[in-house]
């Protein structure tokens, strides 16, 4: 037999159970309205901190900007260390770095090395949305390079390994062809210094 004490123990337990089993449901159809709604989404920015409401009018984001300290550390510093970290800061879109390329850009001709981490900047440089950012990596490049930015010289930038362009050129040619005296003297002279005998070259007369 089953005493009284049994008996009313069995009946809370089951009680209980019957709680915990309509609070769990209450607690899905709660989740499930939530959701719906998009009022769990705004809980959950409230509790990571992406929505947490702040008073006045949204402000813009700043970019850094390079202090006084880092211009006095950079007058210590070598050719390569200045533009490494200038074209950094440029890339971080920290204000001042592009002038200050512009600036010293002259004074690191001959200086500088295509270092793995210059590399690295410059490629970066090349690829940003900022068009100040593009320019600044092209003058240092000339500055690694030690090139002036003359026509003749903006050549000499071209490199890597081209297809064979000899199989699409004619053997033979009825074409004439009638140029400016000037111009095409100023093509001819700018690949001058590729020139080889042993490339296939065309003499002018």
């Amino acid at each position: 037999m089953i005493s009284g004490d049994q008996s009313f123990m069995t009946a809370a337990a089951t009680s209980t159970s019957r709680r915990k089993v309509v609070l769990a449901a209450v607690l899905l159809i709660s989740l499930a309205v939530a959701k719906r709604s998009g009022a769990l989404e705004q809980v959950w920015g409230l509790l990571t901190g992406h929505n947490i409401p702040v008073s006045g009018a949204p402000v813009a984001a700043t970019h850094g900007k390079l202090s006084e300290h880092n211009l006095e550390w950079l007058k210590t510093q070598q050719p390569q260390q200045q533009a490494e970290f200038l074209l950094g800061a440029a890339i971080n879109h920290d204000e001042g770095a592009t002038n200050a390329i512009a600036a010293l850009v002259d004074g690191w001709h001959g200086q500088l090395r295509r270092t793995k981490k210059w590399q690295d900047l410059e490629m970066t440089a090349l690829y940003s949305n900022d068009l100040r950012v593009r320019a600044a990596a092209i003058e240092v490049n000339l500055a690694v390079n030690n090139l002036d930015k003359t026509d003749e010289q903006v050549s000499r930038l071209i490199e890597g390994t081209f297809p064979n362009f000899r199989g699409i050129i004619p053997k033979e040619h009825v074409t004439t062809a009638i140029v400016e005296t000037k111009e095409f003297a100023a093509a001819v002279k700018s690949v001058a210094p590729f020139a080889r005998d042993a490339s296939n070259i065309t003499r002018v007369k």
